[in-house]
């Protein structure tokens, strides 16, 4: 649930921002458009293009603004009598070019009664402001005009999803398609039938419309009062709707024209168009097929009762000032034009198919529950799973997006949810599962870990049972033993021998794991340590020798807190191939490092009780590690080994070396070569020097009996520089 509000949450809030909203209308909008595809024509708007074909049969100049216009006239002229109830011209009469043709046409005009006529937006910049005005057309034409109105659209690369209904930057006027729509209103009802009709539901301001239709401005003031009227009071445009509906007096036209009447005024200053597919895709009429004898036959279309919109499409491809980029531009460049749009928008405002986008409190809502939703399934379900679930998910939204955008013309956010919130909720899912496995398996791997070696137990989690795997790895294997440890456990309680142990053991383990070595066990008094690496490494034996030194000064300082039970602790250290794995079978194993090195650190660290020392190590170990005080004790063969070793004491870091312990390394190894050179009475000799300055060195003391003993023997045989050792 957390993470389904965080990704509702994220959803939700996207799409209230500026980019959030303008991805929903690039993207998710032409979605939405081409999975519902074109759609059928609107029955009541015919587009006539001043096309290319036409030009050249009336022998027209390319630009349609300098067409003959008493040739608009004849057009306006057959329009009418085909029955059209508005004939909107999408072309713009802003200068007189031949007095006689603006005559005809204006004559055209005021007999038909039914013409608009494109006024001009004009934008003047300065530093200060930006202002808006309109350009009227000729006053002759605009006199005779029924109505008036512009058409202000964006250019590419702003993609047009929208037209204004009432363009707020010049006093709210209203647009071509609005104007376009009261006038087929007035033609199909006539004004005092529509003027009954608004009194009979109890239009608030009457009095504010005018009593008859002369000009452009009559209608424009008839406009105006009706917006303000269905806007005054909050709910009358619907209560109006309402009275249609149950209306059985009313045909259902009638019912058709005044309802998208009181959307169309209710309404706010823009709407979104609704298109029906790409150019050509509303009814399209060459402007010289009115001439034909085609027009003539069954098959042209009835112009009866429909809205004619007459304007131009690009007359070569570098003429495009009239065309627009939309949702159903071509990939070769086609748009669609400005009639076309005009005409798509009177139709959205007559059949109520104008685009409703979901509104800011319902799209959060929808956001929030499908975040939700794919939050759930991105944790819940694993892997694969997951990722089909959200790809049927995130099919089915947007099936029941397009679905509900056709049949109701409700837009739905499709951008945000399926390139934001479900790739992110199936990220975050498999995100959050794959980090709540990982700290559950740190968790179990950090409880195994207490009983064996970090890698043992990540192996063990991982494949879930235990491998007969082995590895083979250089080691270095430190063994630790208690002096005296069976006499203390005769001394106190087990109670209190299991205290004391732990806590040494806790000091033992911390100075471990603080120098990344691996307690491999214990064993009553002893532990094992080990550090490896794939290869023989100088780190891995100087962090075994600091771990030993800082052992050594725990313990010291574990036996000042525990005077009475001391832990006299021994040393050993070796290093060499070792093998790593688990022993056992029938449902129980131990993991074990085995290998040579194991029991040799073991006779080692023995050794210690013959040389009476605390930490000894064999010569591979401390070899080029310069950072430590060390000196050569002898060499020995241990006890079970055939092969001679070459034992070093290590006595602490060079760093901290009193000049004592230096002095005893120098003076020993004199003595010790001494010896090595068989000269059993003057090694003896040194030895005794060496105890006189040293009285505890337990080396020089073993020596300096070995000497002793050597002198007697009277076979060479039985004294030998390389000492045999018979017991652990």
């Amino acid at each position: 649930m957390v993470l389904g509000l965080l990704v509702g949450l994220l959803g939700s809030t996207a799409s209230l921002t500026s980019p959030g909203w303008s991805l929903e209308q690039e993207v998710g909008l032409s979605w939405l458009f081409k999975l519902r595809g074109k759609v059928a024509a609107p029955a009541d708007a015919v587009v006539v293009v001043l096309d290319k074909e036409s030009a050249a049969r009336f022998e027209q100049p390319e630009k349609i603004r300098n067409w003959a216009r008493s040739l608009h006239a004849e057009l306006i002229d057959r329009l009418t009598q085909r029955g059209a109830a508005v004939i909107v011209f999408d072309v713009f009469f802003e200068e007189s070019r031949d007095a006689g043709g603006d005559r005809a046409l204006a004559a055209a005009m005021r007999r038909s009664k039914r013409v608009v006529l494109f006024q001009r937006v004009e934008r003047e910049r300065t530093p200060a402001l930006t202002m808006d005005s309109l350009v009227t057309p000729t006053p002759v034409l605009a006199a005779a005009a029924a109505g008036l109105g512009p058409f202000p659209l964006p250019k590419v690369p702003n993609r047009v999803n929208q037209v204004w209904a009432f363009y707020p930057a010049v006093d709210n006027v209203a647009t071509l398609p609005i104007v376009a729509l009261q006038i087929y209103a007035l033609q199909r009802l006539g004004y005092a039938n529509f003027i009954s009709h608004l009194q009979q539901a109890g239009f608030p301001s009457p009095e504010a419309l005018p009593n008859e239709l002369v000009s452009a401005q009559d209608l424009r003031a008839l406009i105006n009062g009706l917006r303000s009227g269905f806007r005054s009071v909050p709910g009358f445009a619907h209560g109006f709707i309402k009275t249609l509906e149950i209306s059985s007096r009313l045909s259902p036209d009638t019912k058709r024209i005044l309802t998208a009447l009181a959307k169309m005024y209710a309404q706010g200053d823009s709407y979104f168009l609704n298109f029906y597919g790409p150019t050509r895709t509303i009814t399209t009429i060459p402007y010289r097929a009115l001439w034909d004898e085609r027009a003539e036959s069954a098959d042209f279309p009835d112009l009866t009762g429909k809205a004619v919109f007459v304007g131009g499409t690009h007359m070569s491809l570098t003429d495009r000032v009239d065309d627009f980029h939309t949702v159903f531009s071509t990939e070769d460049g086609i748009d669609l034009t400005g009639v076309e749009i005009a005409a798509t928008a009177f139709a959205n405002l007559l059949e109520d198919r104008a685009l409703r986008p979901a509104g800011k409190w319902a799209g959060g809502v929808i956001l929030l529950l499908l975040g939700i939703l794919g939050g759930w399934l991105g944790y819940r379900l694993s892997g694969m799973r997951a990722a089909i679930a959200i790809v049927v998910l995130g099919a089915g939204y947007l099936f029941a997006a397009e679905l509900i955008f056709t049949s109701h013309g409700l837009w739905l956010p499709a951008f945000i949810p399926i390139v934001v919130q479900l790739p992110l909720a199936l990220t975050l899912g498999l995100l959050w599962q794959y980090l709540g496995a990982r700290h559950t398996s740190e968790k179990v791997t950090r409880a195994i870990h207490y009983y064996m070696p970090r890698r043992a137990a990540e192996r063990l989690v991982e494949e879930g049972q235990p491998s007969t795997a082995v590895d083979i790895d250089y080691g270095v294997c430190l063994f630790t033993d208690v002096s005296g440890y069976t006499t203390l456990t005769e001394k106190i309680s087990p109670a209190e021998l299991a205290k004391l142990s732990n806590e040494y053991f806790a000091l033992l383990g911390t100075r471990l794991g603080q120098w990344q070595g691996e307690m491999m066990g214990f064993g009553g008094d002893g532990m094992v340590g080990l550090w490896t690496e794939a290869q023989p490494a100088k780190n891995a034996r100087l962090r075994a020798c600091r771990a030993a030194l800082d052992i050594l000064e725990d313990v010291d300082d574990f036996n000042i807190k525990h005077p009475d039970r001391p832990f006299h602790t021994r040393i050993g250290i070796q290093a060499g191939q070792v093998v790593l794995g688990n022993v056992g079978g029938g449902g129980h194993y131990s993991y074990v490092a085995r290998g040579d090195i194991m029991n040799t650190a073991s006779r080692i660290e023995g050794l210690s009780k013959l040389l009476h020392t605390r930490l000894l190590a064999e010569e591979s170990v401390v070899r080029d590690l310069d950072e430590l005080l060390v000196r050569r004790v002898g060499a020995f063969v241990l006890k079970g080994k055939h092969d001679t070793l070459t034992i070093y004491e290590i006595l602490c870091r060079r760093q901290n070396a009193t000049q004592d312990q230096q002095q005893l390394c120098v003076v020993f190894e004199a003595a010790l070569k001494i010896f090595d050179d068989r000269q059993w009475l003057a090694a003896e000799q040194d030895f005794k020097k060496v105890l006189a300055q040293h009285p505890d060195d337990g080396p020089s003391r073993f020596y300096r009996d070995r000497c002793r003993r050597y002198a007697a023997v009277k076979r060479e045989e039985d004294a030998s520089t390389t000492i045999r050792i018979d017991t652990k």
